[in-house]
C-alpha cells in the first residue's frame, strides 16, 4: 500500500507540502478536515500551514503510516494568458467536452491542460500540429516540470 509523504521544506517555509496517494480516499478526506489545508493542482500536492501543531495533527491523521522526504525544488507551471484566437478555440473545446458529459473536475483539468497546449503552439495553425510536435511538447513538460504520468495523460 502506498503511504502519504510529508515533504520537509526549509524551516522558514510557510507551508508543509504533502503527497497523499489517490487511492487513500479516507485519509485524504480526514486531512481535508484540518484547518488551512490547500490543494496545489500544478504540483499535485496538498499543503497545510507550517506549525509544529499542524505537523502533529497531520501525523495523527496518517496514523504514523507515512514517509518523510526532503522537498526538492518543485517547478510549477507558470500562469499564462492566451490570445483571442486561442480563447475561441478553448471555448469550442469546452463546448465539446460539455456535450460529452464530462464531470466538472474533468472539464477543469482538460481545459487547463489545453490552455497550456494552445499557448505553446500559439504561433502555429492548430490544424497543422502533428503527433511528433505533440510528443515534443509532452517531453518538454516532463523534462522541465517533472509532470506525473497522470498529468502526461491529461495533457
Amino acid at each position: 500500500m502506498n503511504k502519504p509523504i510529508i515533504y520537509q521544506g526549509h524551516k522558514t517555509a510557510n507551508r508543509i507540502k504533502i503527497y497523499i496517494p489517490y487511492q487513500l480516499h479516507d485519509i485524504r478526506l480526514n486531512f481535508k478536515k484540518l484547518n488551512t489545508t490547500f490543494w496545489h493542482p500544478t504540483q499535485k500536492l496538498w499543503s497545510i500551514i507550517n506549525t509544529k501543531e499542524n505537523l502533529e495533527k497531520v501525523k495523527q491523521v496518517f496514523k504514523n503510516q507515512f514517509e518523510i522526504k526532503e522537498l526538492q525544488g518543485v517547478k510549477t507551471m507558470p500562469k499564462i494568458e492566451i490570445n483571442s484566437k486561442s480563447i475561441g478555440i478553448l471555448q469550442d473545446y469546452e463546448q465539446k467536452l460539455i456535450l460529452c458529459s464530462y464531470s466538472k473536475n474533468t472539464l477543469k483539468s482538460y481545459k487547463s491542460e489545453f490552455k497550456y497546449f494552445l499557448k505553446y503552439f500559439e504561433n502555429y495553425d492548430t490544424k497543422q500540429v502533428d503527433k511528433p510536435m505533440i510528443e515534443s511538447y509532452i517531453y518538454k513538460l516532463i523534462k522541465k516540470y517533472s509532470i506525473s504520468e497522470s498529468k502526461q495523460n491529461t495533457a
